[in-house]
């Protein structure tokens, strides 16, 4: 769906699709809430595709580098 000239996905369907645990969800949804990535339209949550792509990437390189870190101290 075109809201507000971006690109924007139904909640629910991206949440299942992407198949995260329910903490998961919640805390990405929180996030995308912050960036001002979240809109409700006819009783539905839309969310930004690209700021969903966005909070992803840097999430999963910010965990790439706790763990370098936790095994550099670990001597791995």
């Amino acid at each position: 769906m075109n809201i507000n000239g971006s690109a924007h996905f139904r909640w629910d369907r991206l949440a299942s699709a992407l198949a995260l645990p329910e903490a998961s969800r919640a805390g990405l949804l929180a996030e995308l809430q912050k960036r001002g990535a979240v809109a409700e339209y006819e009783g539905r949550t839309f969310v930004d595709a690209e700021a969903v792509f966005g909070t992803i990437s840097a999430t999963y390189a910010q965990r790439r580098a706790i763990r370098a870190a936790y095994d550099s101290a670990r001597g791995r």
